[in-house]
């Protein structure tokens, strides 16, 4: 009998995405299992594809069958539950096979054929990073008389072997090292790089304390947890009542249990305050997943978890993929947010991801939010979840007052600014206290629309037929949706040859107009357009945390999960517009983002 697999090959289309049978050759019998990645060829001029296997059989005959090219290693094979997760996404989403599985499986750690003397051969998208390891082998030799510089690297290596870069912060170069393992003193060897992202940030040995209402919502969850069995939680809590900390109790008891822990946030703005929370409460043992990361550090992080060298995975909603085994919690941190859901095939939800690997490990999912979404409210009122309140806000504070300004009173009093004057008040009044404000405004740009003062039409994308919006800084009119840009920027009408007039306002405006009411103000804007650049997030945050700012004016971004202890004023500008944007949850949308 003939070996055969059944493989899902890359880049095929809906019309021929199916399972095609391959012989197994003598040379690779033994190696290729249910989950390789392996190496085909493909259609009439048998180019070569990378794909995954399925399924694995026999035949008597060989027929048309081709033979594979080429298998990956067996370490780089899909577990059971992530191939399940791949057979889930088909059927749940309509996406491809190989969509699937490329969603599961991060850029670096994917294979790519490669031609070579022996043929198409598999080859890693990046090749793996590696230094070299020393450890002690022998003493130090009396004649000739050790230098200082030996001394100390053998001294430095009496508790254990340390990499390469780990010798070099103490001034021991390779040179040193080399001459050392020439000696007999030292061993060398290779050793994958690691790389610990956020590593400058200092362990906090605090205790997490509890107030009365959390301690009852964590023994709650604590004890269904316990059980270890499929279970799903609606932790509804008001803002500021302390969500965070309950997380953090309820993931040390996790790991006392011996289980892995995932903890999703909506937005890569939210992810650097976890991280900086689970770095101090538990240091090296959290892996972080999002896509501000470059390929080398996300595979790298990645490897760390598939190796069992991180048992805590945060990250936006790709980590729900991330390869942990013995899952028992899962936190999906402001549930309702609409940025779980994949706008790219496969077009997955996070969080029925989240509810199906808790399913598959008898893991506790916990969606938490002040603001959650209809239908998991209504699926914890219906028993399906179990709810838990926290009504109070932490230590007793108060729930912020708010004022309502009708902007055409302001208008009719000729006031035509986009801040109106008791919230320019407000601010004054702010920066007299040298306290803090943030202003949200969910729309960027300068203008938000370019109508003809003739005939009355907008300047929309040609592709998209929505309306697009001046960049002053950039001097273009720009798609949100599609990133079509037309420049110069246009003063006629392309329809009737009437005057443009540019109308709205968008965060570039707004922020003029800031440095026109408070020369003195030291204003941060932080938007889609201002936060381009790896880690422009964090940087930001931290600057305006540490009071370099006096005020933040932001899309979205600013508007969830930050903690700013200066903070005292929070301004929402033309919010009223958002409830008429497209979209059935607009209503839902625009009451959790104000609240």
């Amino acid at each position: 009998m003939l070996q055969t697999v059944q493989v899902a090959v890359s880049g095929a289309t809906f019309h021929f995405d199916k399972l095609y049978t391959y012989l197994l050759p003598p040379r690779l019998e033994g190696a290729v299992f249910v989950g390789s990645m392996v190496l085909v060829p493909f259609g009439r001029g048998n180019k070569p594809r990378t794909g995954v296997v399925l399924a694995l059989g026999e035949q008597e005959e060989a027929g048309r069958c081709k033979e594979l090219f080429d298998a990956a290693p067996e370490e780089a094979r899909l577990t059971d539950e992530l191939l399940g997760l791949v057979h889930f996404l088909k059927e749940r989403t309509f996406c491809t096979w190989y969509e699937a599985v490329r969603a599961i499986i991060p850029y670096g750690a994917q294979y790519r054929p490669a031609s070579t003397e022996n043929g198409p051969r598999l080859q890693k998208q990046l090749q793996r990073h590696t230094e070299p390891l020393y450890e002690l082998a022998g003493p130090l030799p009396e004649k000739p008389k050790p230098t200082e510089k030996q001394k100390a690297a053998a001294a430095a290596l009496e508790n254990g072997p340390l990499p390469a870069s780990a010798l070099a912060e103490m001034g021991l170069s390779r040179a040193v090292l080399d001459n050392l393992c020439e000696k007999g003193v030292l061993r060398k060897s290779q050793v994958d790089k690691t790389v610990d992202l956020y590593a400058d940030i200092p362990r906090s040995e605090e205790p997490v304390v509890l107030s009365d209402d959390q301690q009852r919502v964590f023994e709650g969850l604590a004890a269904q947890m316990a059980e270890q069995k499929p279970a799903a939680a609606l932790l509804h809590g008001v803002t500021a009542s302390g969500k965070t900390l309950v997380f953090l109790k309820l993931i040390q008891r996790c790991l006392e249990l011996g289980r892995t822990a995932l903890v999703l946030v909506p937005e890569i703005s939210l992810t650097p305050q976890m991280i900086r929370r689970l770095k101090a409460s538990f240091g090296e043992r959290v892996a972080v997943q999002h896509s501000a990361l470059n390929h080398t550090e996300r595979l790298l992080q990645w490897r760390m978890i598939q190796t069992g060298g991180a048992d805590i995975v945060v990250g936006t909603r790709s980590a729900v993929f991330a390869p942990l085994s013995n899952i028992g919690l899962i936190v999906v941190d402001e549930e309702q947010e609409h940025t779980y859901q994949s706008e790219n095939a496969p077009r997955f939800d996070a969080r029925q991801v989240a509810k199906r690997r808790a399913a598959d490990h008898n893991a506790l999912v916990l969606f938490a939010s002040a603001t959650p979404s209809v239908e998991s409210y209504q699926a914890a009122l219906d028993g399906r979840y179990t709810l838990y309140k926290l009504t109070k806000r932490y230590a007793s504070q108060p729930l912020p007052s708010v004022e309502l300004v009708d902007m055409r009173a302001e208008l009719a009093a000729g006031n035509p600014a986009s801040i109106s004057a008791p919230l320019a008040e407000h601010i004054r009044q702010t920066l007299a206290a040298k306290r803090q404000t943030i202003l949200l405004l969910n729309r960027r740009g300068y203008r938000t629309v370019g109508m003809c003062t003739e005939c009355g039409k907008a300047v929309k994308c040609g592709s998209c037929s929505v309306p697009m919006v001046y960049h002053k800084a950039e001097q273009k009119l720009l798609c949100h949706y599609c990133g079509h840009t037309i420049s110069p920027v246009p003063t006629k009408c392309s329809e009737c040859g009437g005057k443009l007039r540019y109308t709205g306002f968008g965060t570039q405006r707004v922020e003029e107009e800031m440095a026109e009411l408070f020369p003195d103000a030291r204003v941060l804007r932080m938007d889609q357009d201002s936060t381009g650049q790896k880690n422009a997030h964090d940087r930001m945050l931290a600057r305006f945390a540490a009071g370099d700012y006096d005020i933040m004016l932001g899309t979205q971004m600013v508007a969830k999960g930050l903690d700013f202890e200066k903070v005292t004023l929070v301004g929402v500008l033309g919010i009223d517009s958002l409830l008429f944007s497209q979209g059935f949850r607009a209503v839902e949308n625009v009451f959790s983002l104000v609240t």
